[in-house]
């Protein structure tokens, strides 16, 4: 019997290619935390993919979730899956769930896998059961804050995909139909599929200390920092971008060169969060965009250059 309280989630492998086979299952990818969670006749305990407790860090969705009834003889279970707030069943918000002091902000706990139920391990079950189970757990739970929910799973992944990028969601996870579930290990029978945005920003400043690049919009007739970023830059992109900075820096400080908006780059990020870009990524140099038309609008927007 594997040590429940201690499991570790199993994890998705990054790819660039959305696989068609029809052994393939397709989930959304929630933009939120992933989380264990494990109910006996003593309680309910939540941890991160880490080990960390969840209790106390996210007590309103730990006290919702301990009011929930699951009968006796389904004890003990074990999910995985995700804390979140649920914009759409596509989709959820990073950033209304760290605002999660907001009472209009519904946290949801999101289950995508059954790895037990009534004490019995389902780890060496393939998925499609797994997912069975878990349906039937869901539906003998009482959740009277639905606080609790499901995964959808589709087996058509280009058509889900397609979904999701008109909502503006994080991506999908492709997961094969009669893999186990091997905790802790990341593998190739889960692969995550991304949904990056894409937007024009100019260059403000470079910051020497950590060798970053602060990309901005205008908004309201303003200069606005959207966050620094340096990854995807090739060394000789990397050189030629500090030489133009130096040669034209408008005024330099301990830490940072600036610059007047004019070079533009277009980047890939995951999200706008505060006012930031979420793991931002250089793709090119757009000398075809002019500074003026990277604004805080067209990126909300996600409006063409063009």
């Amino acid at each position: 019997m594997f040590e429940m309280k201690r499991l570790k989630p199993m994890l998705a492998t990054l790819t660039t290619k959305l696989p068609t086979e029809d052994y393939w299952l397709f989930e959304p990818k929630y933009d939120g935390y992933r989380c264990m969670l494990y109910c006996d006749e003593d309680g309910m305990q939540l941890w991160s993919r880490r080990g960390k407790s969840f209790n106390s860090s996210f007590p309103s969705l730990y006290t919702a979730l301990s009011a929930i009834t699951i009968d006796s003889s389904l004890l003990p279970v074990l999910l995985d899956g995700e804390m979140c707030v649920l914009q759409s069943p596509l989709k959820a918000s990073f950033g209304h769930l760290h605002n999660r002091s907001q009472r209009h902000h519904h946290i949801t706990y999101v289950g995508f896998d059954c790895l037990c139920l009534s004490g019995h391990s389902l780890v060496t079950t393939p998925l499609l059961e797994r997912k069975s189970k878990l349906s039937f757990l869901y539906d003998t739970i009482k959740d009277e804050q639905q606080t609790i929910s499901v995964a959808p799973v589709y087996r058509d992944g280009t058509q889900l995909f397609r979904a999701i990028e008109q909502e503006q969601g994080e991506g999908l996870i492709a997961k094969v139909a009669h893999s186990f579930y091997y905790p802790g290990q990341r593998t190739t029978d889960w692969l995550k599929y991304k949904n990056p945005q894409y937007g024009c920003f100019f260059i403000i400043a470079y910051d020497k200390t950590n060798g970053y690049f602060h990309g901005g919009v205008v908004h309201n007739h303003e200069v606005m920092d959207v966050g620094p970023f340096s990854h995807g830059l090739s060394s000789e992109e990397r050189e030629a971008l500090i030489a133009v900075i130096r040669n034209n820096k408008q005024k330099e400080d301990a830490r940072y060169i600036y610059v007047r908006p004019s070079l533009v780059v277009e980047l890939q990020y995951l999200e706008l969060y505060k006012g930031k870009t979420r793991h931002p990524r250089f793709v090119s140099f757009r000398l075809d965009v002019k500074w003026e038309d990277c604004t805080w609008e067209r990126i909300n927007k996600n409006m063409s250059y063009e």
